[in-house]
């Protein structure tokens, strides 16, 4: 088999793992950052180590437990708080101009998505110079990037362990994507404890934005139907085994605790199943990718300038019935990880269910009237899909072949909520 593969050159399908270099996760998991820093080499004479976070977080008090650590263990440190919720193309330039004068030898990105992300963009350009339009898209960033440590504070994004950094771009009028494995970080501090200030909003948009994930991630075109060479060529390479057991268990997780957390945010042992399952979704679709939900999201949260994991939110009951046609076994299983349904339903009836569901919780959580709750209007659904057609490299892991006019029905679906 072997030989025959060769002479004719056919490449089999793969898929590929993606994670952050170490992961550390539990209670008082900040307090390790000085001590890897310090493994990492970041002690030598002369190294500085810059944290990219926001003045919320700074005057929240969760900035001092990391500097304490870093400086602890004899890290110069430098701090940029000018991050910002959906963090702009032009913050991530002001910042990269900043640290250059410092010259750090590692970035550490300390809050949501956002600030982790930041700290990926500072990175890629500290390393390969130019504007960070230069790296937009799928496998632009030519080389390593500076070292990047990730201390999420929220639990949602899965930045952390993921390919992907997200900027919003006025000029282009939506969020774009830079994709790498490059960006992944090289190590993530995942502590429980950082996420018991989050506002119940913060938690609701953050943990539906962790199901939002784990759900694409299940739906995912699979690594068998896409390109021969995806795992080599590109971040994302379709759902596989590995992503599979992942997602489901954030789904789990999101199902049992997401509405403790959202209603007792000192409920510590459901602020771990929250972060636990922040991680696992991340994983999966750091591997597999997400879709249409995410394609959708990009030019509504620029639209909008609404936070990610709310748009998310709306949108996925409508992105889970267009799917329903090809996905019915993955979404029967969805179904049965969240509340309102039985283990014993079948698998027809449990996926028609699903959708429902996730509409139910996102409800409990305040998350209710679709798109329209947003500001979106029906005069917004045409350029709203053309500009979500041009995301192509999540686009193409669709499960079902899409169209424009596929975009638009589905942003009709999720503008207003079905009656009943």
């Amino acid at each position: 088999m072997a030989a025959d593969l060769a002479s004719s050159g056919a490449v089999p399908p793969a898929w590929a793992y993606t994670s952050a270099g170490r992961v550390i996760f539990g209670r008082g998991a900040v307090h390790s950052a000085g001590q890897l820093a310090a493994q990492a080499g970041g002690t030598a004479a002369g190294s500085m180590a810059l944290v990219c976070t926001d003045t919320v977080l700074a005057a929240a008090g969760l900035l001092d437990p990391v500097l304490a650590s870093l400086r602890s263990s004899g890290l110069e440190v430098a701090v940029f708080d000018g991050g910002e919720p959906e963090v702009g193309r032009a913050t991530v330039e002001r910042a990269a101009r900043m640290a250059s004068s410092k010259r750090p030898s590692l970035l550490i990105g300390l809050g949501g998505g956002s600030n982790i992300d930041l700290a990926k963009g500072v990175a890629t350009l500290l390393a390969h110079g130019g504007d960070l339009d230069r790296y937009y898209g799928d496998s632009a960033v030519p080389g390593e990037i500076l070292p990047v440590m990730a201390i999420p504070t929220t639990a949602g994004t899965g930045s952390e362990v993921s390919p992907v950094a997200v900027f919003a771009d006025d000029a282009r009028r939506m969020k774009v994507g830079v994709s790498s494995a490059h960006l992944v970080p090289g190590w993530a501090l995942l502590d429980p404890l950082l996420t018991v200030s989050c506002p119940p909003s913060v938690t609701a948009h953050s943990g539906m934005d962790a199901l939002s994930h784990a759900i694409e991630a299940l739906c995912a075109l699979a690594y068998t139907d896409t390109e021969p060479d995806a795992s080599r060529s590109r971040a994302f390479c379709g759902k596989n085994p590995y992503s599979d057991t992942l997602a489901l268990e954030a789904v789990s997780l999101v199902g049992r605790s997401l509405i403790r957390a959202y209603r007792d945010g000192g409920d510590l042992q459901a602020r771990e199943d929250m972060m636990l399952a922040s991680l696992f979704a991340g994983l999966a679709f750091a591997s597999a990718g997400t879709g249409l939900v995410h394609a959708l999201q990009y030019p509504i949260g620029a639209l909008t300038k609404t936070p990610h994991g709310l748009g998310n939110a709306l949108l996925l009951p409508a992105v889970m019935r267009f799917n329903r046609p090809v996905r019915a076994a993955v979404l029967a299983q969805v179904g049965r990880r969240l509340p309102g349904q039985s283990a014993s339903r079948p698998d027809e009836a449990a996926a028609d269910q699903a959708p429902s569901q996730v509409a139910e919780l996102a409800a409990a959580l305040g998350i209710r009237g679709g798109l329209a709750a947003l500001g979106v209007g029906a005069a917004d659904i045409a350029p709203l899909a053309a500009d979500a057609a041009t995301v192509t490299r999540l686009i193409q892991l669709s499960p079902r072949p899409v169209t424009t006019a596929d975009l638009e029905a589905v942003l009709r679906d999720a503008l207003e909520p079905p009656a009943g």
